[in-house]
């Protein structure tokens, strides 16, 4: 069974529905350390597996011009 694009984003967004998951990840991600992730980027090209990225134009926390950095 092949899974289509809009499956496979629902999939990878369902944690955001449930609003203590929500809550979890942004405090994770707010306390992480630039450098720390900046630090995985040469990880990031080095493993050729393709990535999925989904971002949302009007995102409140990051600008979709990092989406297109890491693109």
């Amino acid at each position: 069974m092949r899974i289509g694009w809009r499956d496979r984003i629902a999939d990878y967004v369902d944690p955001w529905a449930d609003a203590r998951a929500c809550r979890s990840w942004l405090a994770l991600a707010g306390a992480a350390d630039r450098r720390c992730t900046l630090d995985l980027v040469p990880a990031l090209r080095r493993f050729t597996t393709p990535k999925l990225l989904i971002w949302g134009e009007d995102d409140r926390h990051k600008k979709v011009e990092y989406a297109e950095r890491f693109a």
